[in-house]
């Protein structure tokens, strides 16, 4: 799996400015960046990437923002929603909406992706999933609920694959260019060294996940 043929063009508000000194130059029009993808997948990490670099928001499982009141809510916000969310699956619609209507004007979409293996492995470890089966259905409605509302809200999400994210520099720049903020300082480790791929059951969805991350253009 490897995403260096997978190119960035433009985001739709352009390319970030940048002062005398070479440092982003801050807009201040609302920026709401929404981090989407399967439980353990790496959407903490990406969500905390976010907060050091500025935005308002919360990593961990409890979110000030859970509460999907937008309006009260700083000028630059980041929300996490991993799929599902606390046993259920978020109303992606709604929650883009919520946004709009809060005025914010400049809203992101990050989709985290991880090795289908590995993420079902974590997912076993932690307890998300009690088998395997299991896992691989969430990860695959993950992706085909993430689709169908880009498709409706005609938006292209930054797509990001955990195991190229915690090891290309580069990468975590050109997601920081994108969101118009400076790379933040973070350590980042490879969660995966610690499982044996095949130590997973094969599934019959691994296909499926594929075809539909090839439509995100994850693979």
């Amino acid at each position: 799996m490897s995403i260096h043929n997978y190119t960035f063009g433009p985001p739709r508000g352009g390319w970030p400015e940048f002062d005398e000194s070479g440092r982003i130059i801050v807009k201040s029009e609302r920026t709401a960046v929404v981090v989407l993808g399967p439980e353990a997948s790496g959407t903490r990490m990406i969500t905390e990437f976010c907060i050091r670099a500025g935005f308002f928001g919360d990593s961990g499982h409890g979110q000030r923002l859970d509460h999907l009141k937008f309006d009260a809510a700083p000028d630059r916000i980041v929300f996490r929603r991993s799929l599902p969310h606390a046993g259920a699956w978020p109303d992606l619609l709604d929650i883009h909406s919520r946004l709009e209507k809060a005025n914010y004007t400049n809203i992101h979409y990050i989709f985290v992706f991880r090795d289908p293996r590995y993420n079902v492995l974590a997912q076993l470890r932690v307890g998300h999933v009690r088998e395997a089966k299991q896992g691989y259905e969430n990860i695959l409605r993950a992706l085909n609920d993430s689709w169908e509302a880009f498709q409706i809200l005609d938006v292209e999400p930054l797509v990001v694959v955990y195991e190229q994210w915690v090891e290309s520099e580069e990468l975590r720049d050109v997601i920081a260019a994108v969101l118009g903020v400076e790379t933040p300082e973070m350590d980042f480790y490879n969660a995966n060294d610690k499982y044996n791929a095949n130590s997973v059951p094969p599934s019959q969805k691994l296909d499926a996940i594929y075809t539909l991350a090839r439509k995100l253009r994850i693979v």
